[in-house]
């Protein structure tokens, strides 16, 4: 995840998507932190095609 848009990028999170075949797996990934320009990038290994379906994010308005 990138903290300034992009510029800069922390280290990887990897997470596993299930075992062939299971096809109902949900992946998480928490906590993912804070910042004004906040931007992330999903990179899938595997050599077979990724969809997502569904995302949600929490957002609240912070004081500066």
């Amino acid at each position: 995840a990138s903290r300034d848009g992009g510029r800069t990028w922390g280290p990887e999170k990897w997470v596993s998507a299930g075992p062939i075949g299971a096809y109902n797996t949900r992946v998480f990934w928490q906590p993912c932190g804070q910042a004004r320009n906040y931007q992330d990038e999903f990179v899938f290994t595997d050599p077979v095609p990724f969809r997502i379906s569904g995302a949600e994010i929490e957002i609240r308005p912070g004081v500066s």
